[in-house]
């Protein structure tokens, strides 16, 4: 059984989605609730979080073990790049503008963020209308690569700190019976 939440849609990026997936798995190796021979119960992480930047385009997929990792490597790249947001995007203010390309070399080599196989950049995302926003590009090596408009990348950030998958989880698996 999936069970597929959609807890952010991007509001600069109307086509970007944040999904909280839970997978519950009955039978195999890997079991999402299993009843030990001492009687106690383990329980395995099944969640993933997919961020996707609208319907057949990148997207990343963080799983269970890398999403606080990913939020730390969020939250971190965000601060860096606000701190140093006229300086990356030196004419920020303009309908179009680009990073300053000696200021990204010195980022890249001094001030790249990265852990768990993801790194943080900060680059340009262009509208539909060419309109140009300051965003952070994050990679991972094995689970795809997305780019995120600051204005978006922060509230995403703020929900995600707040939330608990782990938690939620249990939640669901009260929903449908499965602890009982």
């Amino acid at each position: 059984m999936k069970f597929d939440l959609t807890m952010y849609k991007g509001n600069t990026n109307t086509e970007l989605r944040v999904t909280y997936s839970y997978n519950y798995e009955q039978s195999g190796q890997f079991q999402t609730v299993r009843m030990k021979s001492n009687g106690s119960v383990a329980i395995l992480p099944s969640f993933g979080i997919s961020i996707s930047e609208g319907y057949e385009r990148p997207y990343i997929f963080i799983t269970s073990n890398k999403y606080y990792p990913f939020i730390a490597l969020l939250s971190q790249s965000l601060k860096l790049i606000s701190d140093n947001l006229y300086e990356i995007f030196p004419n920020i203010n303009g309908i179009e503008f680009e990073v300053d390309s000696r200021v990204m070399e010195r980022f890249q080599t001094e001030k790249a963020m990265s852990t768990a196989g993801m790194t943080a950049m900060p680059v340009v995302w262009t509208d539909s209308n060419s309109v140009c926003y300051p965003a952070i590009r994050i990679t991972s090596l094995k689970n795809g690569s997305i780019t995120i408009p600051l204005e978006d990348a922060k509230p995403i950030e703020m929900m995600l700190k707040g939330f608990n998958p782990f938690n939620y989880g249990i939640s669901l698996l009260n929903l449908f019976d499965k602890l009982n």
